[in-house]
Formats: structure tokens, sequence, C-alpha cells
């Protein structure tokens, strides 16, 4: 993966890269449901699990995300920052 990320079962991510072959899109958000031998099983939040492969590093963490970044996305909740002067 890539950068300095630490994956555990649970953990938030998002998906920074289309691949059609694992069924994964740019701008997915997901849980990892387990990491073993190179590879993490996800559950993408529109209900799919997949597993993804070593080869596969557009990956950070996806516990929060800039407005350009979720752009589309329908949530039931969420969370605004905004900074004044």
């Amino acid at each position: 993966l890539s950068g300095d990320l630490k994956i555990a079962a649970g953990e938030r991510l998002l998906l920074r890269e289309n691949d059609e072959r694992i069924g994964v899109w740019n701008g997915d958000l997901a849980t990892v449901v387990e990491h073993r031998n190179g590879k993490l099983r996800l559950k993408l939040d529109r209900g799919v699990e997949v597993s993804l492969p070593s080869t596969y590093s557009a990956v950070e963490y996806g516990y929060a995300t800039t407005v350009h970044k979720s752009q589309g996305v329908t949530v039931e909740h969420s969370l605004v920052y905004i900074r004044g002067k």
C-alpha cells in the first residue's frame, strides 16, 4: 500500500483508483474485514465485499474526506468543518 498506512480489521479506507478486475472505483469507501497474506478483504460501503491484492496501492485512510473527494456520495450523516477568517 502507498505511504505508511497501518492497516487492521475495522480500518476505514478510501480507494483512489478504478480497477474493474476487482470491482473497485475511485472514491469507494470501505471497511477492512480481514488483512491476511498481503491481501485485504474489504466491505465496500455499497455492500459488496472484495479482496484487494497487494498490487493495488491507491489507498488512504477514509475517516474524513474533502468535499471534492466525496462529490456525489450519499450519506445519512455528515460533519462539516468551515474555517472562518
